[in-house]
């Protein structure tokens, strides 16, 4: 039984996009869309195909705007939630502001960026670093915070370091709360990416989608669409793969682990 709910599990997720995609072009065509509002799938597809040379180069690009962005996002999210661990003060203070800053659309500060970092990739780097930046602050820190009591009052009775107690207890508990951050960060990084493209047209997917509305081009900009959401799709779940290997080479909230490190001083 637990083998057959495995397999429909596996099966849903494709089943359901293909039903999609079949509800999509049926649709269309039996209620006479006009391409310019909704392009049936085939069209979408056909069309991708006849620009496949044009829409890799700019794949690549809106590919390395999000991971550089994500990459960003991350080291700057896990300095500063470090940072709040050691001084609770500094969390007080600039927390609530991170939170303010965060109400703020992002899109407003595109042009921004472009003025300040001028055209080209770093502006859009930046804005899916700004866009992914703060799910990835919350969970960090959350997972910081995450430590049981009764291993806190266990490092209490070492007389543990601030750095072994946060190495060896507080950052290993952060660990899944991490890699959920991760997954939601690196979608917004598309999100990002493709907003900064969008005001920046130079190149990149975004640049595509931007053009192909100029032009009236509804089947290319369909593709754009659908290329990004695959990608999304994919960065999502080669998150979820890392974490499937981190949980299962890690052990959480164990005494043993904790007394292990401790006794070799690691």
């Amino acid at each position: 039984m637990r083998h057959w709910k495995q397999i429909q599990q596996q099966f849903w997720v494709p089943s359901a996009f293909v039903v999609f995609l079949l509800l999509w072009e049926g649709g269309v065509r039996l209620f006479h869309v006009h391409p310019g509002i909704l392009p049936p799938f085939s069209m979408v597809v056909e069309r991708g195909w006849q620009s496949r040379t044009l829409l890799v180069s700019h794949i690549t690009l809106t590919l390395m705007e999000t991971l550089l962005g994500f990459a960003l996002a991350f080291a700057t999210a896990g300095i500063l939630a470090t940072l709040f661990d050691c001084i609770p003060l500094l969390r007080r203070s600039l927390f609530p502001l991170l939170t303010a800053f965060q109400s703020i659309p992002k899109v407003a500060f595109a042009p921004i960026l472009v003025i300040w970092f001028g055209h080209g990739m770093l502006p859009n780097v930046v804005m899916a670093a700004l866009v992914a930046f703060f799910p990835l602050l919350v969970n960090i820190v959350t997972g910081l915070d995450s430590t049981s009591e009764e291993l806190e009052l266990f490092m209490d009775s070492l007389a543990a370091s601030w750095q072994k107690r946060f190495l060896k207890v507080r950052l290993p508990s952060a660990v899944p709360y991490i890699l959920s951050g991760c997954r939601i960060a690196m979608t917004y990084a598309i999100i990002g990416a493709i907003v900064g493209e969008f005001v920046n047209p130079s190149r990149g997917l975004g640049y595509i989608m931007a053009t192909a509305q100029e032009n009236f081009d509804t089947s290319l900009q369909f593709s754009a669409i659908l290329i990004v959401s695959v990608m999304g799709w994919l960065l999502y779940h080669s998150i979820t793969l890392m974490e499937n290997i981190f949980l299962r080479r890690f052990t959480y909230g164990t005494r043993a682990a904790v007394s292990e490190g401790l006794a070799y001083g690691a």
